[in-house]
């Protein structure tokens, strides 16, 4: 990965030409400096502390779930190798979920339902298990 588009060897000089042009037009005044103003503000801001807390809701119990699920089957009485495979079907399904539900929240430029039904989906998964 490179830092800058004149440092791609790749890329055509025109194509260089046009990415540095892009990139000096959306390039704002207080982007070029670092002012500890703006630091303090991020901490004082409580939405971002209430966004790490929902991310360490939601993502704890995902990766609990996730890396206890083989032992839980394996429990209830399947060899360790069953269990495993037991479980593979579910991230099957949850991978091609989040593809799916990643496109349709794009079509629709929707993210919060698709959030919230994804959570509410969650929590019933976890309740049946």
């Amino acid at each position: 990965m490179h830092d800058y588009p004149d440092q791609a060897p790749f890329l055509t000089s025109l194509e260089q030409q046009h990415l540095t042009l892009m990139l000096q037009e959306e390039r704002s005044p207080t982007q070029a400096q670092f002012n500890r103003e703006f630091v303090w503000e991020a901490l004082r801001d409580y939405k971002a502390y209430l966004q790490v807390g929902i991310q360490y809701g939601i993502l704890i119990t995902a990766q609990s779930i996730m890396l206890f699920a083989p032992t839980i089957v394996n429990q209830l009485g399947y060899t360790a190798a069953r269990a495993q495979l037991l479980i593979v079907p579910i991230f099957v399904a949850g991978c091609l979920a989040t593809v799916i539900v990643g496109i349709l929240s794009d079509k629709y430029n929707s993210r919060g339902p698709f959030i919230f039904g994804g959570c509410l989906v969650s929590i019933v998964g976890y309740i049946v298990l």
